[in-house]
């Protein structure tokens, strides 16, 4: 399935960018959308950042796990090239747990 754009979206992006936790969390309590934007979704960016406490936020408040970005890649392939990192196996392993298609 293809990302949706949301305005929203970049807000959180940029708050994920700068791990920002509490305040993407306030975002999504005023009831941003956390479903994507076509080019990149928030959790593609916590995905690529490793940080899997965000992850877990972002699939809490509705993430879907499957999108895909602009490139075609999944949250979940964009934790494994961070493989290396603990965060990044932590990432991974709360996508799979999520449902995610492997």
């Amino acid at each position: 399935m293809k990302c949706l754009e949301s305005d929203d979206n970049r807000l959180l992006i940029a708050l994920i960018r700068k791990h920002s936790l509490t305040e993407v969390k306030k975002l999504i309590c005023q009831g941003v959308s956390v479903t994507g934007h076509r080019a990149w979704t928030p959790l593609h960016e916590a995905a690529y950042q490793g940080n899997a406490d965000m992850i877990e936020v972002l699939i809490a408040a509705g993430a879907e796990v499957d999108l895909l970005n602009k490139y075609e890649e999944t949250p979940l392939e964009l934790s494994i090239l961070g493989v290396a990192s603990e965060s990044y196996i932590r990432c991974a392993k709360i996508l799979i747990a999520n449902g995610v298609r492997l």
